[in-house]
């Protein structure tokens, strides 16, 4: 269970009542064993919920020998609690579905906040 402490919701909703930080869900879709009785392999997912804040990005730039970023891509940082978004995860904010692109884990290893490209 995620525990909020009261400056978290306070900062949380400040930023909500001025529209810069948002709720995102991110799904993780996995596929399954192949089931010889449909000769199919099935596709599940997953949703696990964070916040934060992103702002879309207005220059290209580059990370050496990492990351390309591209004009009109987001950056993302997010609270996810114990969840590790991925490369290629899906994400929804504010209604808007985009695909993450790049996650760093700004948390130490406790997997808790992260910054994401997203586009």
């Amino acid at each position: 269970m995620t525990v909020r402490t009261d400056l978290q919701l306070e900062t949380y909703n400040e930023l909500k009542d001025e529209e810069l930080s948002f709720e995102a869900v991110v799904t993780r879709y996995n596929r399954s064993n192949y089931n010889s009785s449909t000769g199919l392999k099935t596709e599940t997912s997953a949703n696990y919920t964070g916040y934060g804040v992103f702002k879309k990005i207005s220059e290209s730039k580059s990370i050496p020998d990492f990351y390309e970023i591209k004009q009109g891509d987001k950056a993302f940082l997010g609270a996810f609690n114990g969840f590790e978004p991925k490369n290629k995860d899906k994400i929804s904010i504010d209604s808007n579905d985009y695909t993450v692109g790049l996650s760093i884990d700004y948390s130490l290893g406790n997997k808790a906040l992260f910054f994401l490209i997203i586009n």
